[in-house]
């Protein structure tokens, strides 16, 4: 099959938006608004019950009361939207766009494809082994929302986003078309890097030629002769641009068996299509279209399907 060109995917995405979105978003947009006080109402209820509970705590009885009236009236106010709506109480605006849309949407781009909106730690069995590539700050939880697993340009990729308190972005990984004989990666020089624990005894530091990249990150790898081949001058102005690219906090990359991964923190919600307390517009598509193309084109700027190397 014909590959096809960026082009080629613009128009597709035109008309996407104008048959499939377009002329529905009054709909959504009203769905929207009919969320907006089913979700105040819980996070009423929340914040009665958290406010109950803290003054209760500290022996303040009379407050507590107040509060735990308050939890009622709140409950009470829920259940009267609930009875007199005619959809289910709880429409996520983003869940239920994305399950309308987001399958039509990544046909532009993927041959075949696996998409899931919301993701458990048992669809990710390689949790332990994102964290060992070195490239992740460990913490007690982690986040999963969108999976899209695919093909592109004949390279296998699987994109999560990811969310902890020390990470919002994108966990991109590669297949590559050659296997690696050491582990070689590469950190933003920052605090947050320094915290991840690295075995010293394994893991030299890199001495690379280009001085803007060696500024920024440092590189680490149990095969040096390896990882100067791999961190060529044009890979590492390419993650540079990358970076720009996504106006990221960090991209963070690691070499290990026959993959490539990146984790890019953007410090936002990734290929989003609503949200419950904002409209969805034209912008809100065309971002997410530049989102999704800026990843694909990590392929081309890496030059991952060629099997000529980096």
């Amino acid at each position: 099959m014909e590959e096809k060109t960026y082009a080629q995917m613009k128009e597709e995405f035109r008309l996407f938006y104008h048959k499939e979105v377009k002329d529905k978003l009054a709909e959504y947009e009203q769905m929207r608004k009919q969320n907006v006080p089913k979700l105040l109402c819980v996070y009423g209820i929340i914040i009665s019950t958290l406010c109950a509970w803290i003054l209760g705590a500290l022996g303040i009885k009379n407050y507590s009361i107040i509060f735990f009236i308050l939890l009622f009236v709140f409950a009470g106010i829920l259940l009267i939207i609930n009875k007199f709506s005619n959809k289910d109480f709880f429409n996520n605006t983003e869940k239920v766009l994305k399950n309308i849309l987001m399958k039509k949407f990544l046909e532009i781009f993927f041959t075949n494809f696996k998409w899931k909106n919301s993701i458990s730690n048992k669809d990710i069995p390689k949790i332990q082994q994102y964290l060992s590539l070195n490239i992740l700050n460990k913490a007690p939880f982690i986040v999963f929302d969108d999976m899209i697993i695919g093909l592109f340009r004949n390279v296998s990729i699987a994109i999560y986003e990811a969310n902890n308190y020390t990470f919002r972005g994108l966990i991109v990984e590669f297949q590559m078309n050659k296997n690696f004989e050491g582990h070689t990666f590469f950190l933003e020089k920052s605090l947050s890097a320094k915290k991840i624990p690295i075995n010293s005894s394994v893991f030299k530091e890199v001495k690379l030629e280009m001085s803007e990249f060696s500024k920024n990150y440092t590189t680490y790898s149990d095969n040096q002769v390896e990882a100067r081949y791999l961190l060529t001058t044009a890979f590492m102005e390419r993650i540079c641009n990358l970076n720009l690219a996504f106006k990221a906090k960090f991209v963070r990359g690691a070499f290990k068996d026959d993959k490539l991964t990146l984790a890019i923190d953007c410090g936002k919600d990734m290929f989003a299509m609503g949200s419950n307390f904002k409209t969805s517009s034209s912008k809100t598509f065309s971002q997410l279209y530049d989102e999704m193309i800026s990843i694909l084109k990590i392929i081309d700027e890496l030059k991952l399907n060629e099997r000529t190397g980096l």
